[in-house]
């Protein structure tokens, strides 16, 4: 006999009675940006074809690509709503288009949905040389000449895929790496996974953004940093080195044909504040973290020996 009550909605019921449950992490929607109302009133898909197509790239939504590339420093940008897992299938996928036989050049810390898509795809990988530090129990982003050196083992690689800012809020010196890429070989690609970098771009004070250090694209899970709502992001890419009809044609196949447009409104609503309010939103979330390490440096309780 089956004792379950017909009315439990599990997720439903979770999701309304979270109480005082405060975000610490993802999604990190700006409460200030616009919003679409009326949520399932409003929920239309691909039948509604005045808007355009999310997946040709046609209508509002490459109105929207259009003004995203120009507020993050981009050639081209196309929204994502399957997160930077869902990017970097793409961008691997488009890296088959332009190759026969592709290989990439990957720090040990990549996203395992690089490894995944290069498996599936089959793409060669070698792995760049790391360190590890033990006081952040962390791997370390590879140093330019780390890059340079297995460049030199491997100098037949189409692409050098590095993540940053890592998970343990580690930046690499992607502008020094894209020099020393390119000067080795200007049509290797860089292409940084930037997923929890998508606010860099709107601070003098942060690590530059992978665009504005001259990688040839990246990835951003807009969620994280940047605003947006769980499961969107972004990818971004500069032409020089990037054709852009093999990117549009890697999107067709992978992105789905039925996405949430509430979710790539939050992405246009973001980009839209971003622009406005960018600056002085970061600068406030820097001041915020400031003080609460200041906070952290007071406690009473003395570190354990040999931290802090």
């Amino acid at each position: 006999m089956n004792n379950e009550s017909s009315d439990e909605i599990p997720v439903l019921d979770a999701l309304s009675n979270l109480g005082g449950y405060i975000k610490w992490c993802t999604p990190s929607v700006l409460p200030h940006q616009r919003k679409v109302s009326n949520i399932y009133k409003s929920d239309i898909s691909v039948s509604a074809g005045f808007l355009g197509s999310y997946v040709d790239n046609t209508g509002v939504f490459k109105e929207a690509h259009k003004k995203a590339a120009r507020v993050y420093g981009a050639d081209k940008t196309l929204f994502s709503v399957n997160g930077t897992t869902g990017s970097n299938f793409v961008v691997l996928r488009m890296l088959t288009l332009e190759y026969e036989s592709p290989q990439i050049l990957v720090a040990r810390n990549i996203h395992h949905s690089i490894l995944h898509a290069a498996e599936w795809l089959g793409i060669k990988f070698r792995f760049i040389k790391s360190s590890y530090d033990p006081q952040f129990e962390s791997l370390i982003p590879p140093k330019p000449e780390d890059v340079l050196d297995t460049l030199n083992n491997y100098p037949e690689s189409n692409a050098v895929i590095i993540s940053s800012p890592t998970y343990s809020g580690l930046a690499a010196k992607i502008d020094d790496i894209v020099k020393v890429v390119k000067n080795f070989d200007k049509e290797i690609k860089v292409i940084v996974d930037e997923a929890w970098g998508s606010h860099l771009h709107f601070s003098d004070e942060l690590p530059k953004s992978a665009m504005q250090a001259g990688a040839d694209i990246s990835v951003q899970s807009t969620h994280k940093q940047g605003g947006s709502l769980q499961q969107t992001g972004m990818i971004h890419w500069k032409e020089k080195y990037v054709n852009s009809e093999l990117m549009y044609e890697a999107f067709r196949e992978y992105a789905t044909t039925s996405p949430s447009y509430h979710l790539l409104a939050s992405l246009d609503a973001v980009r839209a504040y971003m622009k406005k309010n960018g600056h002085e939103a970061v600068e406030s979330l820097i001041k915020k973290a400031e003080y609460f390490k200041d906070l952290l440096g007071k406690r009473l309780i003395p570190p354990p020996q040999g931290y802090g």
